[in-house]
């Protein structure tokens, strides 16, 4: 079975593994069971020095930082991955944060210069309250099973938003046997409400969906369309931002990519050899979908899959994604789609 980031399927248990194995070996283990079992070789730089670039004022910082942290938890208190609030709460700059190889229940919040060091960004405050209400939780219901994951704002048309996400969310009849065909689907906008949703578009080969999210006259208000990069990423930092387990709060992951890879499909998939990110971060169920930003706050990629190593009930210390690279041309060939549809 696929250990897909969404929460939706169960999952077999996991092999232990030597928390000092290298990348390629975490890698092997991803895909040993479900995707073609190659050796993945690929570099990864982190070489940026954030501390040497100019930086607004402190007071600056922490005024942006507090606009943020209003406009993506309003009143909601952050949450644990069991959805639990948190004992204690952000202050006004600081950001829920899961961190790779670090295994953790949640409530882990980072100040945004510190995140600003981990993901490579000139001003992670700054960014996040622009790309932050543009990251939205998905909900999927079917008789028997709940389950959802996160998506990403590309766009709107008439009175719709627009999301994009992982196709394995929305439809997991049609990507593992045995999943039930759900009979609803919603998405949670900025403003705390669930909105009725339909799929307008499913890329079975790149593992994509789009939503038309029926946001009504209230689209403008919570419709806050994000830009996707140009091209195939490479080695860019950035962070990976997502409703992971069972949290309704956003969680901010430090990501890197790894470069493009064609050889993680599966053969019985029709995406066998669809082009795929390996990314270095931690994620873990309802990141599916999940978009990776770069430094500029640019959509690289939608977050597919990731390595589920058993660190005990709604904790992830997860070190590998996959994404399934997300460009410029395919959000205005997704949104042309849509708006040539009746």
């Amino acid at each position: 079975m696929a250990n897909y980031a969404d929460g939706t399927v169960n999952r077999p248990a996991d092999h232990t593994l030597n928390r000092a194995c290298e990348t390629d070996l975490l890698l092997q283990r991803l895909i040993s069971r479900d995707f073609v079992s190659k050796k993945l070789e690929f570099t990864m730089t982190d070489n940026t020095n954030v501390a040497d670039r100019p930086r607004r004022s402190e007071a600056a910082e922490t005024e942006a930082s507090s606009r943020m942290a209003q406009e993506v938890y309003g009143n909601r208190p952050a949450t644990d991955l069991s959805g639990r609030p948190c004992t204690v709460q952000p202050e006004a700059n600081q950001f829920n944060t899961l961190s790779r190889g670090v295994p953790s229940a949640g409530c882990d919040f980072r100040s945004g210069e510190q995140l600003s060091q981990a993901t490579g960004t000139l001003d992670f405050g700054n960014i996040w309250r622009e790309v932050g209400r543009s990251t939205v939780q998905i909900n999927v219901g079917s008789e028997r099973e709940r389950g959802g994951g996160t998506g990403v704002v590309i766009g709107s048309h008439n009175d719709m938003c627009i999301v994009a996400t992982a196709g394995h969310v929305t439809h997991p009849h049609r990507f593992e046997a045995g999943a039930e065909r759900p009979t609803s689907r919603s998405v949670v906008m900025p403003d705390g409400r669930a909105y009725p949703a339909e799929t307008r578009i499913l890329n079975m080969r790149n593992d994509q969906a789009v939503l038309a999210v029926r946001t009504g006259s209230n689209t403008d208000n919570v419709c806050h369309p994000t830009q996707a990069g140009e091209g195939y990423a490479n080695g860019q930092r950035g962070f990976v931002a997502g409703f992971p387990m069972a949290t309704n709060t956003p969680y901010i992951s430090p990501a890197q990519i790894g470069g493009i890879r064609r050889d993680l499909g599966r053969p019985d998939r029709r995406h066998e050899d669809s082009p795929q990110h390996v990314v270095r971060t931690n994620i873990t169920g309802g990141n599916s979908g999940g978009p990776f930003f770069d430094t500029d706050g640019r959509v690289r990629g939608l977050m597919s899959s990731g390595d589920e190593q058993n660190f005990g009930r709604n904790v992830s210390g997860n070190r590998i994604g996959i994404a399934s690279p997300f460009t410029e041309r395919m959000q205005r060939n997704y949104m042309a789609t849509i708006r040539s549809q009746r």
